[in-house]
């Protein structure tokens, strides 16, 4: 079985949890305290030397790192039901939107200090970008005409701090 390791509050181990719940993958999930600094535990540093969650162990090989890599590993090991379209300019949108929050806005978010007690409110995305995504109720599969893409994931944790609740 496989075991992932994340935090309640890691966007990226999120964006993997949603992946492994929408192929419907079992897996056993570690929490990492890495407001405590778990992260830093000689152990974990042994699976991921970043000192980062999400790590994903299959058993079969090294732990996977970086949750766009683990979702790209994700479909190709268990291609059903698909996370990408079949053709490729619509992969290469799904793969466009996805880093909208994984590469964008992920820095904007995770904090690099102490905590504040009231942290901002930060939206994800400018509005230039989040005018490219499709509007689409929230509880609808989004970017690619009705189905769950690599994009849903990945865009999960961002939808809330858009204005509108749309991307």
């Amino acid at each position: 079985m496989m075991k992932l390791y994340g935090h309640w509050r890691s966007q990226a181990a999120m964006r993997v949890r949603i992946a492994l719940a929408l192929k419907g993958i079992p897996h056993e999930e570690v929490s990492i305290d890495i407001l405590g600094g778990g992260q830093f535990d000689p152990a974990y540093l042994a699976l991921n030397p970043e000192a980062v969650v999400p790590t994903l162990e299959d058993g079969a090989g090294p732990p996977l790192v970086q949750s766009l890599a683990i979702l790209e590993w994700l479909e190709e090991m268990h291609p059903m039901p698909p996370l990408l379209p079949p053709e490729a300019r619509g992969r290469a949108r799904v793969r466009a939107l996805a880093l909208i929050c994984a590469a964008d806005a992920h820095p904007l978010v995770v904090p690099s200090g102490p905590i504040p007690a009231s942290p901002p409110r930060i939206r994800c995305a400018s509005p230039a970008r989040r005018s490219q995504a499709e509007a689409a109720p929230l509880h609808r599969p989004r970017y690619t005409g009705g189905c769950f893409t690599q994009a849903s994931p990945a865009s999960a944790r961002c939808r809330p701090y858009s204005k509108s609740g749309r991307m």
